[in-house]
C-alpha cells in the first residue's frame, strides 16, 4: 500500500493489483501499478510490533510517475523514454531527442536525431519514525510529512537582481516590504493575491487555501481562521465578495444554481461566512477565494 497525491491537493489510497470497484485480472504488474504523482507519495509502517509508525515520503518538483512495486519500497519515474514501439497506439517508440526528427516518409524516414533527452529535477526525501496519534484516524503520519514541505517546493521564492553603476544612488523609498502585516498561520498558504486592474476602485482577487487534510495532524489538520485585513498592510477593505475557485461566479449564485445530486445540499450558506475583521473559517483542504475592494 502506498499514497500519491491527486492535483497537490488530497492523497489517493494505493494498492498493489488491487481496484476498489472491480475484481482485477494482472496482464501488466508493472504498468498496472504506476500512478501519476504531481506532488508527493508516501509509505508508512503500521507501527504496532516496530516501536512506532514510519514514514517515507519524497515531494517532487513535476509530475510523474509512481509505484511500490514491492513492500517497502517506492520508485518514481522522472522521464520515459522507449527505443522501441509498445504497440499501443501510435506506432512509434516513444523516443524524445534534443535535436528532433527527419521529415515523415516520402521525404524522410522519420530517424530521430541527437541524444536522447535528459531530464533533472529535485526530489525532497523525508523520513519519520514519531507516528501520529490521532483519534478515529487510520493514518500514521506519511501526509502529514509530505504537507510539511509540499506548497512550498512548489512555489519557492523567485529571486530577483539588478546592476548600477556603484556611485549612483539607488532610489528605493524602503528597504524592505512584505505583502502581509503579519505571518499566516501554518497550515494556510496565500495561493493569490493580484491586484484587477481592470475593476476601480482598487480590487484584489485573494486565493487561500488550507494546507492539510482531514485527519492528517493532530493540530495542523483542524479549521483555521484568517483574518483577511491580515494580507492588506497600510490599506483598509471596503468590501469583499466571495466568488467561485475560478472568480467568475459570486458565491451566492453558485449555491442557488448548482444542482442538488441527492436532494440534500453539502453546502450552506454558513459555510461562506465572513466574521468580524473580515475573519473567514478554512476547513481542512478548502480554498476560498475573494474579490477583496480597498481603500489606500
Amino acid at each position: 500500500t502506498f499514497y500519491t497525491d491527486s492535483n497537490g491537493r488530497e492523497f489517493l489510497k494505493r494498492q498493489r493489483n488491487y481496484r476498489p470497484t472491480w475484481d482485477i485480472t494482472v496482464y501488466e504488474p508493472v504498468a498496472g501499478n504506476y500512478y501519476p504523482v504531481n506532488t508527493a507519495m508516501y509509505v508508512e509502517s503500521e507501527g504496532e510490533d516496530d516501536g512506532g509508525a514510519k514514514a517515507f515520503a519524497i515531494v517532487t518538483d513535476r509530475t510523474q510517475g509512481g509505484a511500490s512495486l514491492t513492500d517497502g519500497t517506492v520508485e518514481l519515474m522522472v522521464h520515459r523514454r522507449t527505443l522501441v514501439d509498445d504497440w499501443r497506439g501510435v506506432s512509434e517508440p516513444i523516443n524524445e531527442t534534443d535535436i528532433g526528427i527527419t521529415p515523415n516518409p516520402p521525404y524522410g524516414n522519420a530517424t530521430r536525431i541527437g541524444k536522447g533527452l535528459m531530464i533533472r529535477g529535485k526530489h525532497r526525501i523525508l523520513v519519520s519514525n514519531n507516528g501520529l496519534s490521532i483519534k478515529g484516524s487510520t493514518k500514521k503520519g506519511g501526509a502529514a510529512l509530505a504537507r510539511s514541505v509540499m506548497d512550498e517546493a512548489f512555489a519557492e521564492p523567485l529571486v530577483f537582481v539588478g546592476s548600477a553603476p556603484p556611485k549612483e544612488e539607488i532610489p528605493f523609498l524602503t528597504m524592505s516590504f512584505s505583502g502581509v502585516m503579519k505571518s499566516l498561520p501554518q497550515n494556510v498558504m496565500l495561493i493569490t493575491k493580484q491586484l484587477l486592474y481592470e475593476e476601480t476602485p482598487s480590487t484584489y482577487l485573494v486565493r487561500l487555501g488550507h494546507q492539510y487534510g482531514l485527519d492528517e495532524e493532530p493540530t495542523l489538520s483542524e479549521p483555521v481562521d484568517v483574518s483577511l485585513e491580515d494580507l492588506f498592510p497600510n490599506q483598509r477593505i471596503k468590501n469583499i465578495q466571495e466568488t467561485t475557485l475560478s472568480a467568475n461566479l459570486e458565491i451566492s449564485s453558485w449555491l442557488e444554481e448548482r444542482l442538488d445530486w441527492n436532494g440534500r445540499s453539502n453546502s450552506s450558506t454558513g459555510d461562506f461566512d465572513v466574521g468580524a475583521g473580515f475573519t473567514i473559517k478554512l476547513k481542512p483542504m478548502d480554498i476560498r477565494t475573494f474579490k477583496v475592494t480597498v481603500s489606500e
